[in-house]
């Protein structure tokens, strides 16, 4: 898409640095809010099975397995 616009002369590469630095930056903001709440090794693994409730109104059987190799894990099975 870059190639095409620049081709057409709507789009050049410093309009296109300017959003990659704006759009790095609000990842950035999102992701120093988000560690707010704690980040994973912190929370250790005493509730894997939360991660997986209020996802889906009904879970998918492939994420069902999933949970069920995550909670063996965790268990050391």
């Amino acid at each position: 898409m870059k190639a095409h616009l620049l081709a057409l002369g709507e789009w050049d590469d410093e309009r296109h640095a300017a959003m990659a630095a704006e759009c790095e930056a609000t990842v950035r903001a999102a992701q120093k809010e988000a560690e707010k709440l704690g980040v994973l090794p912190e929370q250790g693994k005493d509730n894997i099975e939360s991660m997986f409730d209020d996802v889906y109104a009904e879970m998918p059987w492939h994420i069902a397995e999933q949970r069920e190799l995550a909670l063996a894990e965790s268990k050391g099975e």
